[in-house]
């Protein structure tokens, strides 16, 4: 099972950043917020760096130039993306004979998204979860699994894809010396990724990793896999769908990446630009997960998106203004999820739901 978070609003999905910070009610105010302004603080910091060593006025002057036309076709790649989402945890419950609507899903789904864009470690996205148990009287565990279970494959999948990245880089950094460079990256790559799918079926070998539960950032990964094994037959059964959607929102992402990319003229010409943006946003959304003192990995996955673009030729305020218009344009489709949202929050059972989920992390946190 995976540990769920403990903390109210915004707050509760921030998982192991806030897990220990004390919350008390006073006037109706509930306080416990030190952790979260942290995050947001170093978020800050990063930003004024990045705009301190990259030219402001450059940037504003790329915005400006966007081409509206392609950012119209990102905005319905991404919300087509997230429609095939919901259509799987749809899928998933059906199999957990748990019916559910498939708008329901898709509120559920923004609403988690939305908070996903403004919580370290994109944790919001539990909010999913909590939505549709509130509203359908499903058990969390089920929520849990048809929104989770399947995200092990999209880890892997962006790890993958990250090491492909990393393996561009160097071939376009390095292009007469990285014979033996290429090779030891291959050897390391294939042995990475057979060991990710020897944990993901072997319970025994999971097993020896236990001690990943105190780490932060690390434990949800431990988690992910547990709950994957011991709930592998539903998964297995929706498979079709598992990784018909794994595969199809990985596609119409690189499409709005790519689209981003042509709206400010952006041309990648040492290497193939509609696969380079397939392996890139992979990458770079993988930094949103990192446990990094953050909202969502900001700053963070803007700083390294720009440099990447930067190695391969494009100038620093150009790729700086694609990483800006990456993030804004999810979080402007997302504003959908406010719906879910503000439904779930006027229930007026949300800590309820909270110590449900309290309960359910010791219980997980003492197997």
């Amino acid at each position: 099972m995976i540990p769920p978070p403990r903390t109210p609003i915004i707050q509760f999905l921030l998982l192991d950043n806030i897990k220990n910070t004390k919350i008390k009610k006073e006037n109706g105010v509930f306080l416990g917020k030190n952790a979260y302004l942290i995050n947001l603080l170093f978020t800050l910091i990063l930003i004024v760096l990045i705009f301190y060593f990259v030219d402001i006025e450059g940037v504003i002057k790329e915005l400006y130039k966007v081409n509206l036309v392609y950012i119209i076709g990102a905005i319905i790649a991404y919300l087509t993306l997230n429609i095939l989402m919901s259509i799987r945890i749809q899928k998933l419950l059906e199999a957990m004979k748990q019916p559910v609507k498939l708008i329901d899903c898709v509120k559920a789904n923004f609403g988690g998204m939305l908070l996903s864009d403004v919580t370290p470690v994109r944790s919001g996205y539990f909010f999913t979860a909590f939505s549709l148990s509130s509203e359908r009287k499903i058990k969390l565990d089920r929520t849990m699994l048809s929104i989770f279970g399947p995200q092990i494959f999209e880890f892997m999948l962006k790890v993958l894809c990250s090491a492909v990245l990393v393996f561009i880089v160097i071939n376009n950094l390095l292009p007469n010396q990285n014979q033996i460079i290429t090779i030891a990256f291959l050897i390391l790559l294939t042995f990475g990724f057979v060991f990710l799918l020897a944990l993901l079926f072997s319970k025994k070998l999971l097993k020896k990793f236990e001690f990943a539960k105190k780490i932060p950032g690390v434990k949800k990964v431990y988690y992910l896999m547990e709950l994957m094994q011991n709930n592998s037959k539903v998964i297995l059964q929706e498979w079709k769908y598992v990784f018909g959607v794994l595969f199809g929102a990985w596609i119409l992402k690189g499409i709005e990446w790519y689209l981003i990319a042509k709206s400010l003229n952006i041309e990648i010409n040492t290497f193939n630009e509609v696969l380079f943006f397939l392996i890139f946003h992979s990458s770079i959304t993988f930094l949103h997960f990192m446990p990094f003192p953050t909202i969502a990995g900001a700053g963070a996955s803007e700083a390294v998106s720009a440099g990447i673009l930067n190695l391969l030729g494009i100038p620093l305020q150009v790729g700086l203004a694609f990483a800006i218009i990456t993030r804004g344009l999810m979080i402007f489709v997302d504003l959908i999820g406010l719906i879910a949202i503000s439904r779930f929050i006027k229930k007026g059972n949300f800590f309820d739901l909270i110590n449900e989920i309290d309960q359910k992390e010791k219980i997980a946190e003492n197997n």
